[in-house]
């Protein structure tokens, strides 16, 4: 896809949360917020060729990382109907993402939905392990200390320094 970075979020439906991790940080957000909690939630996809002319894109988070979002591609992972992920695509390399991109995303989506969705990884994420417990090492809302990469390409009150190249997904 040449994009930057990218993120992908689990839905947890119980907690009403976006779930996201990379090496051993854990990131929990409320489902709604930021655009990637806009795709969970109405199953469209988002795509931004500019993401300062839209007024969905929080510049907080680039302002606090010194990273600079140019274009946004977010997209519905779906098992079925039931939308249980979500894909965020940032900074294509050359331009703004267009149809053919989302084309083939979403032939991949397509096939991953339900891999993801019959996943040991995304049962453990979308049930509670112990009563009042959330999955290991997640935290509500806020990013747990770690020596890995910070996640890229969040909403509102997502993603900050430490983010590291992808390496060109």
């Amino acid at each position: 896809m040449q994009a930057d970075r990218c993120t992908i979020f689990l839905v947890d439906n119980d907690n009403q949360e976006l779930w996201a991790m990379q090496g051993e940080v854990n990131i929990r957000i409320p489902k709604n917020a930021g655009i990637a909690g806009e795709v969970a939630t109405s199953g469209d996809i988002v795509n931004i060729p500019d993401a300062y002319l839209d007024t969905r894109f929080n510049q907080e988070v680039d302002k606090k990382s010194g990273y600079r979002t140019k274009s946004i591609l977010c997209m519905p992972i779906k098992a079925g109907k039931e939308v249980v992920g979500v894909i965020q695509l940032l900074n294509k390399d050359g331009g703004p993402f267009d149809h053919e991109d989302e084309e083939v995303m979403a032939s991949f989506l397509n096939i991953a939905g339900p891999i993801l969705k019959s996943s040991n990884l995304y049962t453990n994420v979308s049930k509670k392990q112990d009563a009042g417990k959330e999955f290991p090492g997640a935290s509500s809302g806020k990013k747990e200390k770690s020596k890995a990469p910070m996640l890229a390409g969040f909403g509102e009150e997502e993603g900050e320094e430490g983010e590291e190249d992808d390496g060109g997904f």
